[in-house]
């Protein structure tokens, strides 16, 4: 994993990687301050409104998350269509999983309409003016499971037709959209009456349609949206066969592994959660740029896997880390230098600020394993390593969860034995997956010269 940076910068590559992650960079940092905006305004309805609309917010969008991952499937196939020059084949693909994404958005706000009272009483333990607040926001913001999928699925076909910049102009025009009919429905602006919750759930529903709009204008004059699809029971074969470990790998990653830390902490003290909180805000912040370069690569690894160049494929994970981690350092410098001032703008708890910022170099340095391991774990998905990930995933953060527990625990680590483990985790799984990389294209694929 050593880079020769020098041979590496004069690559044209990374050209192509940048218009690939800097838009999503940008999509990622607007699509941040927007939704802050938002929450605030969500806030000033009223506690119960705020609390109905966390847990509904919350939930949906992990849900999303888990579900979405066929829209990462077909951006691996779509790559590889792209990889043989055939668009038409690509252009297939993505109807398919465009109608498919809809059938299961349709069936699961069905679902909600069906189930929305007792999984909110049930599951949330939700009662009284919050459950009451949470059914109207549910009823409208539903649809979004739907909505999202389709944004996901149009994202992936940009991201491999290298039009990325759509994915921001979507977003950024969505999310100013989703801002003034929010501030026009929730507090009651030009003769309209107060809607409180139902018009957050308006709002952020018209902003998603708004975003569909918007990606449906750029590619239509590619003649991708006719009603046409061909092989449709081979592919959507292919497509469950890959999406399954990918669900897999969200839910344990996304899910499963982020309850299980929470969990943890939430039992060390209150302080330490509030502070663990508010540093994994920051630390989402500073990973942005990861999750960029890191789709960014799974994308052209896919994409080149098909022609077999192990050259360029040993090179775009590299590269990709090496921006990511010139991103990570300048982003942890400017956050370290101001970080009571960045700290007191998230919160107003001074106890809060000064537990935090001790920790804050800690954590910082502990995620800078995570880069490795989200950049090279994409790439193996990119070359069909999908399952090999999930497995190993599954026994690593298993094992650092126990060393997690230890070292809190047993050996009263409290807080710092969180993020030491945490590091240890992303240590053991960024040398495993770079090592399987590795040997996959050796392996696997032809060298071809650049």
């Amino acid at each position: 994993m050593i880079f020769n940076l020098k041979k590496m910068v004069n690559n044209n590559n990374i050209n192509t990687i940048n218009i690939i992650a800097l838009p999503l960079i940008l999509n990622s940092l607007t699509g941040l301050l927007i939704g802050m905006l938002d929450q605030a305004m969500v806030g000033r309805i009223s506690i119960f409104a705020y609390g109905a609309v966390g847990v509904i917010v919350t939930t949906l969008y992990s849900i999303s998350g888990i579900v979405g991952m066929i829209a990462v499937s077909f951006n691996i196939l779509g790559s590889q269509s792209m990889g043989l020059n055939d668009n038409e084949d690509l252009y297939n693909k993505f109807r398919i999983t465009l109608v498919l994404s809809l059938l299961l958005g349709l069936l699961f706000y069905t679902f909600i309409l069906i189930f929305k009272i007792p999984m909110l009483k049930i599951v949330f333990c939700l009662e009284g003016e919050i459950l009451d607040e949470a059914v109207k926001y549910l009823n409208i913001f539903g649809l979004s499971v739907g909505l999202n999928l389709i944004i996901f699925v149009f994202s992936s076909l940009f991201k491999i037709l290298k039009m990325t910049k759509w994915i921001f102009y979507g977003s950024l025009i969505a999310n100013i959209s989703n801002l003034i009919i929010d501030y026009i429905l929730i507090f009651g602006k030009f003769g309209i009456s107060k809607m409180g919750v139902t018009g957050a759930a308006i709002g952020s529903v018209v902003a998603l349609f708004i975003n569909i709009v918007v990606y449906i204008l750029a590619i239509k004059n590619r003649n991708i949206l006719k009603i046409e699809v061909k092989d449709c029971k081979n592919y959507i074969k292919q497509l469950v066969r890959k999406t399954i470990p990918l669900m897999g790998q969200e839910f344990l990653e996304g899910t499963l592994f982020s309850i299980g830390i929470v969990a943890i902490v939430s039992r060390i003290g209150v302080l330490e959660v509030a502070s663990y909180t508010l540093l994994f805000n920051i630390i989402n912040i500073l990973l942005m740029p990861m999750y960029a370069y890191s789709s960014a690569s799974l994308n052209l690894v896919s994409q080149f896997s098909v022609s077999k160049s192990k050259n360029k494929m040993k090179k775009i994970p590299e590269l990709c880390l090496m921006m990511s981690v010139l991103f990570y350092i300048i982003s942890s410098v400017i956050i370290i230098l101001f970080k009571r001032t960045i700290l007191g703008f998230m919160t107003n708890d001074i106890s809060v600020i000064d537990f935090s910022s001790t920790y804050l170099i800690l954590a910082i340095s502990i995620q800078a394993f995570n880069l490795a391991h989200s950049i090279y774990k994409y790439s193996l998905q990119g070359i069909n390593d999908e399952k090999w990930v999930f497995v190993v995933s599954l026994v690593i953060n298993l094992v650092s969860m126990a060393s997690i527990v230890w070292l809190v625990f047993i050996f009263k680590m409290n807080f710092s034995g969180v993020y030491i483990g945490l590091g240890i985790n992303y240590l053991f799984l960024s040398l495993l997956f770079y090592y399987k990389y590795s040997k996959s294209i050796d392996r696997k694929f032809i060298v071809e010269t650049i």
